[in-house]
């Protein structure tokens, strides 16, 4: 390490101890994250705008003794080893997974869900001292990866296992020929904290936006990638504003089965989220998102890229002679996102906008503001039941399927890139929405929790690229059958003694057209079953 930016490091640290220590965290797709958001729109509890995680816990405050699962006012204990050092977060969890046609794809994180028997055991606790805190929560995942019917490559000579329908996303259809066994580091990273503020490195799963299935950016689909950035700890108070916010710097890596022929290099990510939460409107939050990635380049990457998020919004500055359309080897993506939550009614609305390219200018914005665009809409209501119980009922939209401007104009497909030909993936799985390239999605569940745990029922339809099925029968007289799934699910969570939680799934699949070939239909079976343990 150079002298300076050992240095810096040395000052930062030494200037961390004159502030609060590192709050606590719940990662991304820990079934409290989920029910701390419930108490929040119930009334129950306090916390932040759950637009960034994983979540802080360190400022949650409850009210009164009608939360059903007794986590208030701390879910997340703290155990004090020594003066100076303490430990949270310390378990272990043991998943099987079972699917008994083809894969299927559940936002978790760095576990491919083969068809087959899939186990996954994640384990491990954060350890810290003072204002810095090690997180180690590594991942082991063996999957069967049985066979099963492939779609058919575009192209003769392409990767068995490639993605068929296009060439620019590192999206596996099966993840090779054999059984598969990985060590992924998971949920593992290192912080420094200091009034408020955070700076890491790690390979922790985040989340940015308001959606509960789905967010266009990122979300648990794929495994955490490596990266480095600074973010807010909690929601800090500027003025009349309610602060968060995350700024990052990334690595991201490709699966084995994709057409290595064509790169083997690894993607550079940038991106930053802020979300503002004015004291004026309680229980409003609006915020907004922006990410570039791109090849690394042959030689060193310039200093300039690690500022990009501050690039210019309109095409036309980027103009030269050499380049008259101004065509750019990053893809880009941008978002606006809010959420409004009214506890009196036990009432949320929230919604997500993006856009996968820049807009021309300022005219091109106002008369084709649908270009290029996608969208999360989310509706969820909390009724308050004797028990205590909650009953929640959420409904969310979800639409990645180009809009109509692609029949006069280039339009990009979400997630997939050119210049980038793995796409917006990391080994092998989508970053963000988990829906995919040109998908869509329809979801509709409820929840009932208990002082036991909770149980609840889903239905879900989803539509496979509908970029592809539109751009393929454009081509000929008989247009090509949509790729349709939808899931008939049952959920339960149990929570035993000893800090012991048991959950169960089990999902009804039925795909009709599968692979675009009319008439075949199929059905899948997919069961999960977990075992938790947490310190208390």
């Amino acid at each position: 390490m150079p002298r300076s930016s050992a240095t810096i490091l040395v000052a930062v640290v030494w200037a961390c101890s004159a502030f609060p220590l590192a709050a606590q965290t719940l990662s991304v797709g820990d079934p409290r994250v989920d029910y701390l958001r419930v108490l929040q729109v119930a009334g129950l509890a306090e916390t932040g705008s759950f637009t960034l995680r994983p979540v802080h816990v360190s400022s949650l405050q409850g009210r009164g003794p009608a939360d059903p699962w007794g986590l208030l006012p701390d879910p997340e204990p703290r155990r004090e080893l020594t003066s100076e050092f303490w430990a949270s977060g310390v378990g272990g969890e043991l998943q099987g997974f079972f699917n008994s046609a083809f894969p299927m794809v559940r936002n978790d994180g760095a576990v491919w869900q083969g068809k087959g028997l899939t186990t996954a055991v994640h384990g491990g606790g954060t350890l810290g001292w003072g204002r810095l805190s090690l997180t180690v929560r590594p991942t082991l995942v063996h999957a069967r990866n049985g066979e099963f019917p492939l779609g058919r490559p575009d192209r003769e000579g392409d990767a068995v296992y490639r993605y068929p329908w296009s060439r620019h996303v590192d999206l596996p259809q099966r993840f090779g020929p054999d059984p598969v066994t990985f060590l992924d580091p998971g949920q593992t990273s290192f912080r420094v904290s200091a009034g408020g503020l955070s700076l890491g490195a790690g390979t922790e799963n985040l989340w940015w936006g308001p959606g509960v299935t789905q967010s266009l950016q990122i979300t648990n689909n794929a495994a955490g990638f490596p990266h480095v950035d600074l973010r807010t700890e909690r929601p800090l108070q500027l003025g009349p504003l309610k602060v968060e916010g995350q700024w990052l710097w990334g690595r991201l890596g490709h699966s084995e089965w994709f057409d290595t022929s064509r790169t083997t290099r690894d993607r550079f990510f940038t991106g930053a989220m802020v979300a503002l939460s004015p004291n004026a409107v309680p229980g409003l939050t609006v915020g907004m998102t922006r990410t570039f990635y791109q090849l690394f380049p042959d030689a060193s990457l310039p200093a300039s890229e690690l500022f990009l998020i501050f690039q210019r919004t309109q095409k036309k500055a980027f103009v030269t002679p050499d380049d008259p359309q101004a065509n750019d080897t990053r893809d880009q993506m941008a978002s606006f996102f809010g959420r409004w939550a009214f506890p009196e009614s036990g009432l949320e609305l929230y919604g997500e906008w993006g856009r996968n390219d820049h807009g021309w200018d300022v005219r091109d914005y106002l008369t084709e503001p649908e270009h290029s665009s996608a969208y999360v809409l989310g509706l969820r209501k909390v009724s308050h039941l004797e028990g205590p119980r909650l009953l929640v009922v959420t409904t969310e939209l979800t639409r990645l399927e180009r809009s109509t401007t692609w029949t006069v104009r280039a339009t990009p497909t979400w997630y997939v890139h050119f210049w980038a030909p793995q796409g917006y993936t990391q080994k092998g799985q989508v970053i963000g929405a988990g829906v995919g390239p040109g998908g869509n999605a329809q979801f509709l569940g409820g929840e009932l929790y208990h002082s036991g745990g909770k149980a609840g029922a889903f239905i879900q339809r989803r539509i496979q690229n509908n970029d592809y099925f539109y751009q393929m029968s454009s081509y000929g007289d008989f247009p090509l059958p949509h790729h349709t799934s939808v899931d008939f699910g049952l959920q339960w969570l149990g929570r035993l003694a000893h800090g012991l939680e048991v959950e169960a799934e089990g999902i009804l699949t039925r795909e009709t057209n599968r692979y675009y070939e009319l008439w075949k239909d199929l059905w899948n079976a997919h069961l999960t079953a977990t075992l938790r343990w947490r310190m208390r």
